[in-house]
């Protein structure tokens, strides 16, 4: 081996291992945004069934969705309902926080559900 060749071996696993790390991180954050967006997802769909529920009992619709949104940890961003009764379409949204926010997503997502009787 020359002398000229000494520790490339070193500077190499040190600049793979770098990579590795980055994509390691990049990978992380990416798996933790996508997870809050379907977290939110998942919400505005329970609150939405929540009202349509509400509805067919009588109940507000509105009240029953953001019940709903706060117990599974979303916040309630708006309420419409179409119908009345038995025969009735609730859309509700629910706005998730993106964290960590680094300025390359947004830092508030809304995600929309629609439910209906049948």
């Amino acid at each position: 081996m020359n002398r000229a060749e000494r520790g490339v071996g070193t500077v190499l696993t040190a600049g793979v291992a770098a990579v590795a790390t980055v994509v390691a991180g990049a990978s992380c954050l990416c798996i933790t945004w996508f997870s809050t967006i379907r977290q939110a997802e998942r919400v505005a769909e329970v609150a939405a069934l929540a009202g349509a529920s509400a509805a067919v009992r009588g109940d507000d619709p509105c009240t029953a969705s953001q019940q709903a949104a706060r117990r599974n940890g979303g916040t309630l961003s708006h309420c419409v309902v179409r119908g009345e009764g038995p025969n009735v379409v609730v859309e509700t949204g629910v706005e998730a926080h993106i964290q960590p926010h680094l300025g390359i997503v947004p830092e508030h997502i809304e995600r929309l559900a629609t439910a209906a009787t049948v």
